[in-house]
Order: structure tokens, then sequence, then C-alpha cells
């Protein structure tokens, strides 16, 4: 057996079954089922072809056999210019990242896809990638994070050229994963991939869909960036992710910022809900949740955010629905704006200027249009829906340390069924356990009057 590593593909002659079984994954579906998935393709000689992100766990797997990598090299690594500016709290993921010559790394976004690739391409400037035959530096991002992200470059690397979205750019170039290929795919030398989760829904398929563009970049290194509050791996990190990136390179999380002094701590303001008017019993999760959320849930909300000073602001997350019955509710509500999946981009670029400038101190936003992480005009979020912040972007992850940071969350000790504690109250519990996994401090209080920033 013969293994060659190459950058767009690994090759495995007469695989393994240990081998094809380590490179399946089961691919969860909507409704609950699912199916296993193989993250290789067999060729009529008898050969594995598999993702570039894979040569190690390939290796591991077959360590007794030939293995010839192909691969080309990239330049020794400029650490000491990588480091500079970066906060000593992530020193050590940049310089793993570095060690690793690509892979996932799982940052806070008070670093953010912005830093990292910043310190990336300090460590491996133009010049010497042109070197290798290869002088471009490309970042892909979603579609709204992809300014945040050209703007957090430019303020890093003021003597770097930062092309927004421009394929023709000579430096660095900041686009979506789908304009990749319109981007002269040889002369690309490093890949970083941000949002390396994606949808939180079906997070492989969405990577699936990148896969044929970033797998084309055969003469990148790649690193992917997964954006997490916690310390340590992410749980749900897709198997393909891997495929496209590489293992996880290094990992540091919002708390480990919050002991370095840089980022804000987070309180969780545990506030009881509204026991509805509706008949309560067993029922689906999605269907309780749904009643728990009616009129007497959403008035309370709304005086939250009513009440929430100016100063401080506060921004309401929750589905579309409850964003509808919320807006009737505060009516009327000074500094108050609404976004939502369908609110065009450039409306919510101007939405979220609005909120990071002060001049909106009440924002309603949905889930699927959470602002992006550089958004820091609020001190308080609440959560509607029994969904807790732990994959989300934190709108106030860049706040400076004397900052206090609160999430009202609500909870349902009334939700009992013969005898036990319902699908609601064990959903808090959950969200209570994450929270204390993400470093954060918790409180429980009663009524609207006894939370710490109401004016």
């Amino acid at each position: 057996m013969k293994v060659t590593l190459g950058r767009g593909s690994v090759v495995v002659s007469f695989p393994p079954q240990e081998l094809m079984s380590g490179l399946s994954r089961f691919r969860h579906a909507k409704n609950g089922d699912g199916e296993y998935e193989e993250l290789y393709t067999l060729s009529t000689r008898q050969s594995l072809v598999t993702m570039p992100g894979f040569a190690k766990r390939v290796v591991g797997l077959c360590p007794e056999h030939r293995v010839r990598d192909e691969r080309i090299p990239l330049p020794e690594p400029d650490v000491e210019s990588a480091l500079h500016g970066v906060p000593e709290v992530f020193h050590d993921v940049v310089r793993k990242a570095l060690k690793a010559d690509g892979g996932v790394v799982c940052i806070p976004e008070i670093f953010g896809t912005a830093g990292f690739a910043s310190a990336i391409a300090r460590a491996f400037p133009r010049d010497r990638l042109a070197e290798r035959g290869t002088p471009l530096t490309v970042v892909a991002a979603k579609d709204n994070d992809v300014r945040n992200v050209v703007l957090g470059m430019r303020k890093l690397l003021p003597d770097r050229k930062v092309a927004m979205g421009d394929c023709s750019g000579d430096d660095i170039i900041v686009a979506t994963y789908g304009m990749i290929k319109e981007c002269p795919i040889l002369d690309i030398g490093i890949l970083i991939g941000d949002d390396v989760a994606c949808d939180s829904s079906d997070p492989g398929k969405t990577i699936v869909k990148r896969a044929e563009c970033v797998s084309s970049l055969r003469n990148a290194a790649r690193w992917g960036v997964y954006s997490t509050a916690c310390g340590g791996a992410p749980d749900n990190l897709d198997l393909a992710a891997e495929g496209l990136f590489g293992p996880i390179a290094a990992s540091v999380g919002y708390k480990d910022a919050v002991k370095a002094g840089i980022a804000a701590p987070v309180t969780v303001c545990w506030l009881t809900a509204p026991r509805p008017n509706a008949q309560w019993g067993s029922a689906p999760f999605k269907t309780l949740s749904s009643l728990a959320m009616g009129d007497l849930f959403v008035n309370m909300v709304a005086e939250i955010a009513w009440r929430t000073p100016s100063d401080v602001g506060c921004i309401v997350c929750s589905d579309a629905k409850v964003q509808q019955k919320l807006l009737k509710a505060m009516d009327g509500a000074p500094s108050l704006v609404a976004v939502c999946k369908k609110t065009a981009v450039k409306d919510q670029r101007v939405a979220f200027g609005n909120i990071e400038s002060g001049g909106v101190s009440r924002a309603l936003v949905t889930w699927d249009a959470f602002p992006p992480a550089t958004c820091q005009g609020v001190m308080v979020a609440a959560t509607c829906g029994g969904r807790d912040f732990a994959g989300a972007k934190f709108p106030w992850r860049s706040m400076e340390s004397e900052n206090k940071v609160y999430i009202v969350d609500f909870s349902h000790g009334w939700d009992v069924h013969n005898g036990r504690p319902g699908v609601i109250a064990r959903n808090d519990e959950a969200r209570k356990i994450r929270y204390a996994e993400l470093g954060f401090s918790q409180m429980s209080i009663s009524c609207i009057d006894q939370l710490p920033f109401i004016g």
C-alpha cells in the first residue's frame, strides 16, 4: 500500500477497511433520521482518493506504509512578525497553527477571523509566497461577514493590499467561498476559511457545498476558523471540516480572554418566565416552546427592552414569528430597529452600523440574521426560544474588560409533567450547564425590577 499526499487530495492504494471506516460520517437529516456518508471515492484501480485535510488522519491509520509527500512546502514562517500586535492570550494559538502548517483553530470572536488571518499574513509576506510561485492569500467568509473581515484586516495590516471581493487582487483577497473559483487558483498559497461550523441546522451540508472550490486550491495551505466561546474543541465540528482544512490545530476560549483582561465578563440573568394561560402538558419541544412564548412572555421581553437604558443597549434574539409580536408590543419605542433574514444586506449593514455607533439602542434580530461580531453597541441580550449563545457570534466579545455584559435567559420551573421536569425545564438546565462551561456567571431573579441594568 502506498500513500500519496497532495495539496488537492490524498491517494491511498489498496486501502484497508479501517481507513475507509475512519473516513465515514453519520449525516443527520432534519427529521431525526440520517445515513452514513463516505468522504472518499474509490477508483477502478483500488485507489482511495479523499480530501487533503485528512493527510494526518490517513498517515496515522497507515503508519507502517510508504508515504510520498508531493505537497509544496511553505516558506519558514516569521513567527515574531505574526505575533506583532496579537494579545498574549492568543500567542499560543498562532504558534501552534503555524507549526501545524494548517488545520482548524477554535478562537473567540474577540480575536476573530480578521485577527487570525492578519497574523498568518504577517508570518508569510507576499514576497516570500511569490518565491514559492503562490503570491496570493485568500480569506473566505460568508456574504454578510466579508466587509467586516476586510475592515478588520485593513486596520491590522495598513501596509498590505486587502481587496474586498476583487479576485484580481495581487496580495490579500477577502471574498465568499463561492467566489474562490474566480481567483487564479494556482496563485493561491494560503487559504483561511471563516465559519467552518457553518449552518447549525446542518453544518455538514454547507461544508460539502464548499468542498469542490476549496479542494481545487492545490498549492494552498489551509486554515479554518471556528468561532467559539468555549475553551476546548467544538463538539459538533463536522468531519468534513477536517477534510477541507485539517484537524484542530489550536484552541482558546472566551473565558481565557476574560482572565487575560481583554474581554468583558458575562453574567446570565435567569428570569422566571410567565406561565401561559393555555393548557400545559406533554408535547414536543417545538409545540411547548411556541405556547411558552405567548403574549405574556412577549410583553415581558418588550418591557425589558423598553426599560433598558439607552446608554446600555439591548438586543433581543428570536425567531421571525416572535419578532413580529415584539414589534407590535414595542410600537413607538425610541431607537428601535428590526433585522431579519429577509432584510436586504445593505439595510442590515446600516442597522448594525447604527447599533455599533450607539444611534440604535434597541434591536430585534432573528437568529438567522445575527449581527457581526464587531457590532459592540449593546451590553444586554435577551434570548427567546430556548437557545443559548454558545454558537452565536456575541456582538459584545470585543468590548474592554471594564464593561459588563448581560444575557437575559428565561427559566420555566413551573414546567412539570407527572412530577418531573418537562422538556422546556430540561432544556433550561442544559443551557445552565453550557453557560457554566463557558465561564459565565449566573444569577436567578423573579421579576424585571431585579435586573441589575434596569433603569
